[in-house]
């Protein structure tokens, strides 16, 4: 039971430190499906943007675990249905008989443009008659469309109002989509109960390098801060939290993550809590990442340390469809020959469908010539172009691409890599239309 708390406490670190991952790029569609599905407590979740990656949706997530006796069962499933602008979302927590024990259920909307301006979401369990209702709503900026510039969330009481649960508020950096501050204020009923308050602070590369965090609860008199700081080198990044203890910070958690200065891949991350008693760093997790040819994840073994002791979790990840992540099984040590020592396992099921993703493209149809290409092709389409991305197979933004106004698009390849990527326009009559690119 031990083993267990720790590794769920560690894929709960790693779905973390995803989350703190330093910002990059602007973010500038952070609010669509994938960006949801990757805070799942499903760790590994594919990078698939199913509302414009639409050449393969996501229709279902099986979950395996295993009993202390060793054998496997279905633990959980997650279930996605498309209708028009909604995604429906299911999730099953399953007990070891197959029945329900819970059931959690999902629905956003999206407004003409693929921004998800909805969601609805409850929780049902056996034997009882009714679980309130969340409802969130999503605001954008008028400067940058894309952006969420406010939150309002409602929770419904069983005596069916709907009361404030949190209203959330984004100051953005002039010029740029990236957020300056953050504030979040949650209320009891109809009375304030706490409010929390995130500023950001970015480099000239617009990559994150301060987050400060201030936490105060009206009702309980309590006030925590947060500092994070991450220092960016050629080939490492570097994150430290301290926690403030007037008037002094305290050091708490440090994450270094190393890439390889060749195909700028992450291959390790380490994860340090501080000792207080010998003022150090001790290191607790080192996680190890093996990519194939193509430059996609296949195998980490990740060694935590605790009470002196070591355990070593491995992660193997198979794509037995093209390109995408059909089936992460785990395993309690790095050996993945020994079948007994499965710990769990999720499999992912896709379905086909059209490249189209938006009711009124039905005309929106491009042309790609060459494709596959060696170093430039060219994109015609009905529409004039407004916007155009190219995305790697991971959903990777790998490109910004300058467009004239017009419905012709030149595309140079610039030194990518060979191998198959995702060509994203954006029309001006509101469409969004994605088609694959082959480099050759």
């Amino acid at each position: 039971m031990k083993k267990f708390s720790i590794y769920c406490s560690f894929l709960l670190f790693s779905v973390h430190v995803m989350a703190q991952s330093p910002l990059v790029m602007p973010q500038s569609d952070h609010h669509n499906v994938s960006g949801i599905l990757k805070h799942l407590s499903v760790s590994g979740l594919p990078q698939v943007q199913s509302r414009n990656f639409v050449e393969l949706q996501l229709d279902s997530i099986l979950s395996t675990a295993s009993l202390n006796t060793g054998t496997p069962y279905l633990s959980s499933r997650i279930l996605f249905t498309y209708l028009g602008d909604t995604t429906l979302l299911k999730a099953f927590i399953l007990t070891t008989d197959g029945e329900p024990s819970s059931i959690y259920d999902l629905k956003y909307a999206y407004d003409d443009q693929n921004r998800l301006i909805y969601s609805e979401e409850a929780t049902f369990l056996p034997n009882v008659p009714s679980i309130p209702v969340n409802l969130t709503y999503f605001y954008y900026n008028s400067d940058f469309p894309m952006v969420t510039d406010s939150v309002r969330a409602y929770f419904r009481y069983d005596n069916g109002n709907f009361d404030p649960n949190y209203v959330q508020r984004n100051d953005l950096v002039p010029g740029t989509s990236l957020i300056k501050k953050y504030q979040r204020e949650t209320f009891s009923g109809e009375i304030l109960s706490s409010q929390s308050t995130i500023t950001y602070e970015y480099d000239a590369q617009q990559r994150e390098i301060l987050e400060y965090n201030e936490y105060i609860s009206f009702l309980g008199g309590i006030t925590n801060l947060l500092r994070y700081i991450t220092e960016y080198r050629p080939d490492t990044i570097i994150t430290t939290r301290a926690t403030q203890v007037a008037p002094d910070w305290i050091p708490e958690v440090k994450t270094v993550e190393v890439f390889d200065p060749i195909s700028e891949l992450r291959t390790q991350h380490w994860g340090f809590n501080w000792n207080q008693m010998n003022g150090d760093w001790e290191g607790n997790i080192q996680t190890d990442y093996v990519y194939d040819s193509e430059d996609r994840l296949v195998f980490a073994t990740s060694q935590i340390t605790n009470e002196n002791s070591v355990i070593v979790f491995a992660r193997k990840i198979d794509f037995l469809q093209e390109d995408y992540v059909d089936r992460i099984s785990y395993y309690d040590g790095a050996d993945t020959t020994a079948v007994n020592a499965l710990t769990s396992m999720e499999q992912y099921y896709y379905s086909m469908i059209s490249s189209i993703t938006q009711p009124n493209a039905e005309k929106a149809l491009v042309e790609l010539a060459p494709n596959p290409a060696l170093a430039y092709l060219r994109a015609r389409t009905e529409q004039n172009i407004q916007l155009a991305e190219l995305y790697d197979l991971q959903g990777r933004l790998v490109m910004n691409i300058a467009t004239e106004g017009s419905n012709v698009l030149h595309l140079h390849r610039n030194n990518l890599p060979s191998g198959t990527y995702v060509l994203r326009l954006q029309l001006e009559n509101g469409a969004t239309v994605s088609e694959r690119v082959q480099w050759e």
